[in-house]
C-alpha cells in the first residue's frame, strides 16, 4: 500500500508504456498460467470499464508490469462527518476561527516560555533551568513533528474534506519474465509510473494485494502489509490439504 502524497521519483532511463488489454491479458495468463487461484476468465477483469490499463517496462528480452483497476467503484466510501459535518469543515468562517485558535495557543504557549526563562534567570535554581529546557524542546519536537508531517496532514485532510470518493487504486496481476535483477528494476519503474498515474487521477492510495511468498512481492517498494491466502476444504473426507502454490492470483474486484 503506498499513500499518494507525493509523486514517486521515476528512472528516466526506462521508458513505460501502457498496453493493449489483449497483450496485458497474454502475458499476465503466461505468468499465471499455474497459478492455484487465477481466473478461468480473466476477460471479466481487462473488458471491464474499471480497468485502467496495464503498465510495462521493457530491458532486452526482460519485462515487467502490472495491471491498475479503479478499486472505488464497487466499494467506496464517503465520509458525511468528522466530529462535525464536512460542509462545516469546509466553510470560510470555521477556517478563520481554527486558526484564530492556532494562533491563540501559540501566543500563549510563547508567553508561557517567556515567564519560565524570566523565572529561570531571577530564581537561577536547577528546577527552573530544567523546565526551561524542557520547554524549548518539546516547542522545537513539536515544531519539527508538524514540520515533516504536515504535507501528509494537509494530504489526508483534503481527501476526507472533499466530494471525492475515488479512494482506491488498486494493482493486479504483476508479472515478470528475465533475469531476477532486471525484474526488479523494471518493476519498481512501473510501480512508480503506476503510483504517479493514480496520484494525478485524483486517487488517494495505490494498493496491490499479493501473497507474502508471491515471487515479485519483493520488489514492491512497501514492506509493512503482507497478504496471506487462506482456504478449506468443503469436504469433510479431507483431513488436511497442501499449502497453495507461492504465486496466487488476487482478484481486484474481492475487496
Amino acid at each position: 500500500m503506498a499513500l499518494l502524497a507525493f509523486p514517486d521519483v521515476e528512472d528516466t532511463a526506462s521508458s513505460v508504456e501502457v498496453l493493449g488489454k489483449e497483450a496485458a491479458m497474454k502475458l499476465t495468463r503466461s505468468f499465471y498460467s499455474s497459478a492455484d487461484l487465477c481466473l478461468e476468465n480473466l476477460d471479466q477483469l481487462f473488458d471491464s470499464g474499471l480497468y485502467e490499463g496495464t503498465f510495462v517496462a521493457r530491458k532486452g528480452d526482460s519485462i515487467a508490469g502490472v495491471s491498475a483497476w479503479n478499486g472505488s467503484s464497487l466499494t467506496g466510501f464517503k465520509i458525511e462527518r468528522i466530529f462535525l459535518p464536512i460542509s462545516w469543515w469546509r466553510s470560510p468562517c470555521l477556517h478563520v476561527l481554527l486558526v484564530g485558535a492556532g494562533i491563540w495557543a501559540l501566543w500563549t504557549w510563547a508567553v508561557s516560555v517567556q515567564a519560565a526563562g524570566r523565572s529561570a534567570l531571577e530564581t537561577r535554581s536547577a528546577f527552573t533551568v530544567i523546565w526551561l529546557v524542557s520547554m524549548i524542546g518539546i516547542s522545537c519536537a513539536v515544531t519539527y513533528m508538524l514540520w515533516k508531517a504536515w504535507p501528509v496532514i494537509s494530504f489526508i485532510g483534503k481527501k476526507l474534506a472533499s466530494d471525492n470518493t475515488k479512494m482506491r487504486h488498486r494493482l493486479f496481476g504483476p508479472f515478470a519474465f528475465g533475469p531476477k535483477s532486471d525484474q526488479e528494476e523494471l518493476m519498481r519503474v512501473v510501480v512508480s509510473r503506476a503510483h504517479n498515474v493514480a496520484r494525478d487521477a485524483g486517487y488517494a492510495m495505490s494498493i496491490c494485494n499479493m501473497d507474502a511468498r508471491h515471487p515479485l512481492r519483493q520488489f514492491f517498494p512497501s514492506n509493512k502489509f503482507s497478504t496471506i491466502f487462506m482456504y478449506k476444504s468443503v469436504s469433510e473426507d479431507v483431513e488436511s490439504l497442501p499449502p497453495l502454490s507461492a504465486d496466487n492470483f488476487f482478484d481486484p474486484r474481492d475487496l
